[in-house]
């Protein structure tokens, strides 16, 4: 069963206590792609999510 909500805050915490509150077994998200250079510059949500998810990410391009 699929639900929606919405959250205040930097959305790479928000998705990871709402993983942590929900128990979640995977968090599939998108990823842009970017450059390492951008990443470094601009920063990741998804490397962000990757580093402290309390379960599984699938990064789709």
């Amino acid at each position: 069963m699929a639900h929606s909500m919405m959250i205040d805050g930097h959305s790479g915490t928000a998705i990871v206590r709402v993983a942590e509150r929900e128990g979640a077994d995977l968090i599939v998200m998108g990823a842009l792609g970017r450059s390492m250079v951008e990443k470094v510059l601009v920063g990741s949500i998804s490397q962000y999510v990757v580093r402290h998810a309390p379960c599984a990410v699938c990064l789709v391009k």
